[in-house]
């Protein structure tokens, strides 16, 4: 393959295929796709089977609105009255490369191409970056693809979030089959792509753009367009509707964006008339709300030191808010169906997670003694000592709290050891959300080998509770 090395080289083809060919074409408006370009930087000539057949010669005009163009004009030759396929390269001065261009055009004597109502454009694939690293590729002259996604998870929290567009006219169209390629997708809660203008994209984490990335992540697309979620496929949301949700207590859930579900599944198991505390990222509508249980909203501290709860929700079990639930049976998963589309899941963070001093969390939380619980109480596990099953018990260095529980913090003058839970004036009992015991951890957790250990965790060492590391000191 030819390759342009400077504008000297060019001249001696010219003047070479000038002498022999007979008929000519001309392009009169050729640019280039990319904006803000320095044309003075890039070469443009016009090949037949490698032969040079012209070079564009590039001005700048004064428009009459005291705008200025910049634009080529480029005459092509050849021997042949019609047919022969004109093709294009594009040298870069100051990189001294050729950039790769797709254009091509049959020639035809006498021919025009280019007019300035409608310009020949030659399209450069520059690739260019934006403020989070992420790398794209130009596939037209207001356009892009997604080329390469730079994931920091300590800066991004889980979150890779795509724009509409880099500037006011780069509208992003399409995402490279390797975007993700570098991305630890064990990290990443939620990939948005939601406000960008990409099509044709199947949402399949077997293959294509998304493989690798497990059933929890949730993928959200535009509307229409041909995006559409494989066959079975969990957490895909396109044009803000999402066909089946699955919360994983194994994973943080994190949404960008505000969307409805058709059918949504939080894989815990409630035991039969046991009390627990929930903290949902979407609604429950009141019918399915019925067939599970009664759920509870936190009322206030009263008096008595007992921690009072309103009487059972009647309308709908809202997103974000932290619940105490009492389940009618034992079930292996909350699993709620509105075929009309009225499960919500609003943006994460757009509700503090906080009903009076009861706070709900989707992260599993360690207080340890660099983030000692300050006033926290948590749900007892089981009778110990003077702790009371039923009972918010202040938590010590050590507790933990497992993702969508939800826990009180009291910030009372004389604050006490434990406040029994009441409902409608009953005292409840079985509440099995967090382990309050002075420097225990969890009763379930793991050495580094995946052995389950027992009792108090009191060896120095490294641990594994719910998928995290925890360092006993």
């Amino acid at each position: 393959m030819y390759f342009i090395v400077s504008t000297s080289k060019l001249q001696n083809f010219r003047d070479i295929r000038k002498s022999l060919c007979s008929f000519f074409a001309t392009i009169s408006q050729l640019i280039f796709n990319l904006r803000n370009l320095n044309y003075g930087d890039y070469e443009v000539a016009a090949f037949v089977d490698g032969e040079c057949r012209g070079i564009a010669e590039f001005q700048t005009v004064t428009l009459t609105n005291k705008t200025k163009r910049t634009f080529g004009y480029l005459r092509i030759r050849s021997n042949l009255a019609q047919g022969e396929i004109v093709s294009f390269k594009v040298y870069q001065s100051s990189a001294d490369k050729e950039v790769e261009v797709a254009e091509t055009l049959t020639f035809k004597a006498m021919g025009l191409q280019g007019l300035p109502s409608n310009p020949f454009v030659i399209n450069i694939y520059d690739e260019i970056e934006d403020e989070d690293g992420n790398v794209y590729v130009y596939n037209s002259s207001n356009s892009v693809d997604l080329k390469k996604v730079t994931f920091d998870d300590a800066e991004d929290h889980g979150v890779i979030s795509i724009p509409a567009k880099l500037d006011e006219q780069l509208t992003v169209t399409g995402v490279s089959d390797d975007a993700f390629a570098d991305v630890d997708k064990s990290k990443v809660n939620v990939i948005d792509l939601s406000a960008t203008a990409v099509t044709g994209i199947t949402a399949d984490r077997s293959v294509g753009i998304f493989r690798g990335f497990d059933e929890s992540t949730l993928i959200c697309l535009p509307e229409g367009a041909n995006n559409q979620a494989a066959e079975g496929a969990k957490n895909i949301v396109i044009g803000g509707v999402c066909a089946d949700l699955l919360i994983s207590e194994r994973k943080d859930f994190k949404t960008t964006v505000a969307f409805k579900a058709k059918h949504a599944t939080f894989d815990r198991i409630f035991a039969s008339g046991r009390t627990a505390t929930v903290y949902l990222p979407f609604s429950i509508p009141n019918a399915e709300a019925d067939k599970l249980g009664t759920f509870h909203t936190f009322k206030t501290i009263a008096d008595d030191g007992t921690a009072e709860f309103n009487s059972a929700e009647t309308g709908d079990v809202q997103a974000n808010v932290p619940y105490i639930f009492i389940p009618k049976e034992t079930i292996e998963k909350i699993d709620v169906t509105d075929e009309s589309g009225n499960i919500s899941v609003p943006v994460t963070g757009s509700t503090a997670g906080v009903n009076g001093s009861l706070i709900g969390t989707t992260t599993s939380i360690i207080w340890d003694e660099e983030n000692a619980p300050v006033n926290v109480y948590g749900f007892a596990a089981e009778d110990k000592g003077n702790i009371t099953v039923g009972t918010f018990v202040k938590a010590a260095v050590g507790a933990s709290i497992a993702r969508y529980r939800a826990y009180l913090v009291i910030n009372a003058a004389e604050a006490r050891n434990s406040y029994p839970v009441v409902i409608d004036n009953d005292q409840v009992s079985g509440i099995t959300d967090l382990d309050a015991q002075e420097h225990a951890i969890k009763k379930e957790y793991f050495d580094m080998r995946g052995i389950r250990q027992k009792g108090v965790l009191v060896k120095k060492s490294v641990y594994i509770v719910n998928g995290q590391k925890v360092v006993i000191k």
